[in-house]
């Protein structure tokens, strides 16, 4: 046999040798390796955990070598990754199977100071109230503090509150007002625990310091009023009550209003007196005779019988800051005056049966003022009519404006206006035409008075004077 038929088939054996060696089944072989964390962050003494995915799933080797570029920023041990210190590294995982590999970047920073705890609540234990005790006069005001209890308890917010507000009030930051005379408790409330404190508040009057009294001197026709005015000091005192009295009643007459009231020929002192604290002031009032008026002069006239005052209507007008209502004519029944018995029509006082109103002598009018006028009315000034006059649109001294403004708008309220005049011994004058109106001023000349006269035609002369025999028309005015 030839050596070639031997070299060959163990060749052939050899080739099945190698060829079955590399046909061997050596599993599933890694093809790929990624990171689910490409990048990641952490703190200096932080881990973190790396998760790989191979491809496939089920590679026979999955072992992976894990590599830090830096350790002296992070370790990492089987894809645990512990920050070291601040700084940047690539964290790389290499497969034992076949050398794949995937990589993270990771940032290691400072390690952050730990959460502190804010500080914990600090409870109220209590409050106190300064001042715990106080004194106020009507009107005034108290400032109180509170003090929360420990000075440094979380919550400071209080409430205050008054007992009897009619007595004081407080608002909300403890201010105490006086409201009226006695006592309140004033309680301020901590929020935080209900903690209470108070403060007694003791309200009292406002004294009286004084009285004045006006005018202090003064000079009053017989039988005629003054007001006198009482000014307690300090003016908002809480007690403004005071009493009246006269030196000697006989001469001169006070009301509990201060109101005077002329009797007799003389002198008396008006003395005021403040309930609280008896301060006095006192009015010397001298009664005085009109001039030309005595008791035995005729003009004074006789009884006046029984008077009729406010019989129709009043007459009121308010125009350029004057307020002014007057009355009806007065009427006097049953007079028997002697100034006008020398004329038939005017025997009985009266003037004419169809105008209401009597004539009277301005010796009358002012001897018996306080009956013909009674209380607050009087018998009117010449400033009166001067008023009447202004308010009317006239110039205080007459004019054609004023005839225009009586005749538009008042003269036919102006009831038993033109009862006409008449001198002593002589018959009624003007009975319709002209009504004229007594004033308690007297004139200048002596025997003359002041007088307000009024025509049907709207003529009016705020300041014409008459003997005072002569018989007038008289109204009232306050």
């Amino acid at each position: 046999m030839k050596l070639s038929n031997y070299i060959i088939p163990t060749l052939l054996l050899l080739a099945v040798a190698v060829v079955s060696c590399e046909l061997r089944d050596d599993g599933n072989r890694v093809a790929d390796i990624t990171l689910e964390q490409t990048s990641a962050t952490l703190e200096i003494g932080e881990n973190l955990q790396l998760s790989a995915v191979l491809t496939p799933a089920d590679v026979t080797n999955p072992n992976i070598i894990w590599s830090s570029s830096n350790v002296d920023v992070a370790t990492v041990s089987d894809g645990i990754v512990t920050g070291v210190s601040e700084g940047t590294t690539t964290i790389t995982a290499t497969t034992q199977d076949g050398g794949h590999i995937a990589t993270s970047a990771v940032t290691v920073r400072a390690t952050a100071p730990p959460p502190t705890d804010p500080d914990p609540a600090i409870p109220v234990t209590g409050v106190t109230v300064s001042p715990t005790i106080a004194e106020l006069a009507i009107g005034g005001t108290q400032q109180l503090t509170a003090t929360v209890l420990p000075s440094n308890a979380t919550n400071q917010t209080v409430t205050w509150e008054s007992n009897d507000n009619s007595i004081a009030t407080v608002d909300n930051d403890g201010l105490v007002t006086a409201v009226a005379e006695g006592s309140a408790t004033i309680t301020v409330t901590t929020v935080d625990g209900g903690y209470t404190a108070t403060s007694a508040i003791t309200v009292t009057p406002i004294s009286v310091t004084g009285v004045t009294l006006y005018p202090p001197t003064a000079t009053l026709l017989l039988n005629n009023r003054m007001q006198l005015i009482a000014i307690v000091l300090p003016t908002n005192a809480t007690n403004q009550n005071v009493t009246w009295s006269s030196s000697d009643n006989a001469i001169a007459t006070v009301n509990s209003n201060g109101l005077v009231t002329a009797v007799a020929l003389g002198s008396a002192t008006i003395t005021v007196m403040t309930e609280d604290g008896g301060y006095t002031a006192t009015s010397v009032i001298t009664m005085s005779m009109p001039i030309g008026c005595n008791d035995n002069t005729p003009s004074w006239g006789a009884s006046l019988g029984t008077v009729s005052f406010y019989t129709n209507e009043t007459w009121t007008i308010t125009r350029n800051d004057i307020t002014q209502t007057w009355s009806d004519a007065v009427t006097a029944s049953g007079c028997q005056k002697t100034t006008f018995t020398a004329s038939t029509a005017v025997a009985t006082c009266r003037s004419n049966p169809d105008f209401p109103g009597d004539l009277f002598s301005w010796c009358a009018v002012v001897r018996f003022a306080d009956q013909l006028c009674p209380y607050p009315w009087r018998v009117p000034t010449n400033n009166d009519f001067r008023d009447l006059d202004i308010a009317l649109g006239g110039n205080g001294f007459g004019s054609p404006a004023t005839v225009a403004r009586v005749n538009n708008e008042y003269i036919e309220r102006w009831g038993g206006a033109f009862g006409g005049w008449t001198g002593m011994g002589q018959g009624l004058t003007q009975q319709g035409f002209f009504g004229t109106y007594w004033s308690q001023s007297q004139h200048e000349s002596g025997m003359h008075a002041r007088t307000l006269v009024i025509g049907t035609d709207g003529s009016i002369a705020p300041q014409m004077s008459n003997t005072m025999s002569t018989g007038s028309t008289l109204r009232c005015v306050r």
